[in-house]
C-alpha cells in the first residue's frame, strides 16, 4: 500500500519575531475593533425620548476607553469611569446620593439649569435613586457583546492585519 502524503515549501520569507509582532498587532486590532464595535453598537440604539444625539454620558464613557498591554500575551480593553462596570454589569439594590445623579438628569433629560429646572431635577433624581435603591441598575451590555463580535470575525482581523504587514 502506498503512502497519502503532501509536501509542504518550507521556503517561508517570514521571520518568526516578525509574525509575532504582526500577531500582536492583530490582537490590538482585535481590541480597537471591539472599542468600535461597542460605540456603533450604542449609536444603534433609539435616543429619540432624549431628544437626540448620544447621550453625554456615552460619551464621557467612550472617551475612558483604555487599550493597553498587560504582559507579553494579554492585551486589555477597559473602560476607566466610575460607572463604567455598573453600566455593563448593573447593580444589585444600593443607596446612591440624589445629588449625583441632578447633573446627568439636566444632560439626559435637557431640563434647564433655572429654579424651576432645578426642582424638577431634583426630583426626577430623588426618584431615580430610590428606585436604585428598592431595585438596583439594569445592566446595558456593551463590552461582552463587542468581545462576542470580535470573536466572530478574529481571522478576518488577522488576515487583513497580515496583508498590511506584508505577510499574507
Amino acid at each position: 500500500m502506498k503512502a497519502a502524503k503532501i509536501e509542504f515549501d518550507t521556503n517561508i520569507k517570514v521571520t518568526e519575531k516578525r509574525l509575532k509582532a504582526s500577531l500582536l498587532r492583530a490582537v490590538q486590532d482585535m481590541a480597537e475593533t471591539a472599542g468600535e464595535h461597542t460605540w456603533q453598537q450604542r449609536a444603534e440604539r433609539d435616543y429619540t425620548d432624549m431628544r437626540g444625539g448620544v447621550p453625554v454620558f456615552d460619551a464621557i464613557l467612550k472617551g475612558s476607553r483604555n487599550i493597553r498591554q498587560k504582559d507579553k500575551k494579554t492585551w486589555i480593553l477597559e473602560y476607566v469611569t466610575d460607572y463604567a462596570g455598573a453600566v455593563e454589569f448593573g447593580t444589585g439594590p444600593r443607596h446612591i446620593d440624589s445629588k449625583d445623579l441632578v447633573r446627568w438628569v439636566h444632560v439626559k433629560l435637557q431640563i434647564a439649569k433655572t429654579k424651576s429646572g432645578k426642582g424638577l431635577a431634583w426630583k426626577i433624581a430623588n426618584a431615580i435613586a430610590n428606585n436604585i435603591q428598592l431595585n438596583g441598575q439594569k445592566a446595558q451590555p456593551y463590552l461582552v457583546p463587542a468581545f462576542n463580535y470580535v470573536n466572530g470575525i478574529k481571522d478576518q482581523i488577522i488576515r487583513k492585519r497580515f496583508e498590511k504587514d506584508g505577510l499574507a
